[in-house]
């Protein structure tokens, strides 16, 4: 009898879909995370007068919205909310997890638009990957100024502060 196949299938995993295996694929604060980001998303198509981007039950119509909406998006976020770089990174997450659960194609520039990656050394050397398009690349610069000016500030308050007051033997 030990040699017969076992046949456990549960009730459970008969029930299963394949939606429910996508739904599994995300921890639940990802679930949370993506949610959210879409409600910023649908909020602001509808506050910039986009609501044909909006289908009947509050979801993103993925036939209607497109890239370009995206990265209107992305900038005003930035500019006006202030938000950080991961943030938006956040959103492209989001807004990608919306083309998988809709089984609908990527547009071309989710796919092969790339968010800068930074890295501070202790030289405050900035490396960066090339970010493949004009918004991205707004971005990184906007980031990589900020980034020095708040550098250079620094350094200029060090220097008027050790003027003013001098280490001892110097």
């Amino acid at each position: 009898m030990e040699d017969e196949p076992r046949n456990d299938v549960s009730t459970r995993q008969q029930s299963i879909t394949v939606q429910d295996l996508r739904d599994n694929r995300l921890a639940e604060g990802s679930k949370k995370g993506y949610l959210s980001g879409v409600r910023h998303v649908v909020a602001w198509l509808r506050e910039s007068g986009r609501s044909g981007t909006i289908n009947p039950d509050g979801s993103i119509n993925l036939d209607v919205f497109c890239y370009e909406d995206f990265t209107e998006f992305v900038l005003y976020k930035y500019k006006s909310a202030g938000v950080s770089l991961s943030t938006l990174s956040g959103y492209r997450s989001a807004i990608k997890d919306c083309y998988n659960r809709q089984n609908v194609a990527l547009p071309a520039g989710l796919v092969t638009d790339a968010t800068a990656i930074y890295q501070v050394s202790l030289n405050a050397t900035y490396i960066m990957t090339a970010p493949v398009t004009n918004t991205w690349a707004a971005l990184w610069l906007v980031f990589h100024l900020t980034a020095v000016s708040l550098l250079h500030y620094l350094l200029t308050l060090v220097l008027a502060v050790t003027k003013q007051f001098p280490l001892p033997g110097h």
